[in-house]
C-alpha cells in the first residue's frame, strides 16, 4: 500500500506522523503521477490555479489496473470493505 500526495515530502511526513499510517505517504510533488492517473482536480477551495489530487484508489497488479474508485467530489472516501474485498480477491 503507497499513498501519493501532491503535497511536499515533509508535510507528507508530518501528516503520516500525525495519523501514525502504517504505509508509505509518496509526493507527487510535480503532479506527474496525478495527471498519468487522470485524477487532477483544479482550484480546490476556490483558489484558481491550484492543482491537487483528487481522491481515488487505484489496486494494481503486474502494472494493470485491477480496481479503480475515483471520488465524485471532493472529501468522499471509497467503501473501505469493498476496496479491502477487492484485495482479498487478488
Amino acid at each position: 500500500v503507497l499513498g501519493i500526495s501532491v503535497d511536499s515530502p515533509w508535510a507528507n511526513g508530518s501528516f503520516a506522523n500525525k495519523y501514525n499510517l502504517e504505509f508509505d505517504l509518496l509526493s507527487d510533488f510535480d503532479r506527474s503521477v496525478i495527471k498519468s492517473y487522470d485524477v487532477v482536480f483544479e482550484g480546490l477551495g476556490g483558489i484558481e490555479g491550484y492543482t491537487c489530487a483528487n481522491r481515488a484508489v487505484f489496486i494494481v497488479k503486474d502494472r494493470t489496473i485491477m480496481y479503480k474508485w475515483i471520488a465524485p467530489s471532493p472529501g468522499e472516501e471509497p467503501n473501505y470493505e469493498e476496496v479491502k474485498s477487492k484485495l482479498k480477491e487478488l
